[in-house]
């Protein structure tokens, strides 16, 4: 289904922001 997808791909984007967040705020302050 396209809604599937669609949710998954959301899902994962979410996911892949959550990381790099959470590693940003491991690391310090990095402004990029």
């Amino acid at each position: 289904m396209i809604i599937k997808y669609y949710v998954a791909r959301t899902m994962k984007f979410i996911f892949v922001g959550m990381t790099r967040f959470f590693v940003m705020m491991t690391l310090g302050r990095t402004d990029m």
